[in-house]
């Protein structure tokens, strides 16, 4: 399986968020008119074909903790909060 042609891209109508709280910040990004085209190469009884995902909008949200784990201060370590 691979990803067709096109590749995929950041549409122009995409949004990221922050929303810094205490000791962890909340992010949301959203992406309209997302398209992505994969190439299924099947075998034996499987045909290749290809699928086509579609979304008009498609949002992630995520709450990361960020904290610094490394003596160099421009490191900086994020891991996502479990709720």
């Amino acid at each position: 399986m691979q990803i067709g042609s096109p590749a995929p891209s950041i549409p122009s109508a995409s949004a990221l968020t922050l929303d810094s709280k205490t000791d962890v910040v909340g992010a949301n990004i959203d992406i309209d008119n997302l398209r992505v085209d994969i190439d299924i190469d099947g075998s034996g009884l499987v045909p290749d074909c290809g699928l086509r995902l579609t979304a008009d909008t498609m949002t992630c949200r995520a709450t990361t903790r960020c904290r610094r784990t490394s003596p160099i201060p421009t490191h900086v370590d994020v891991n996502l909060v479990d709720r």
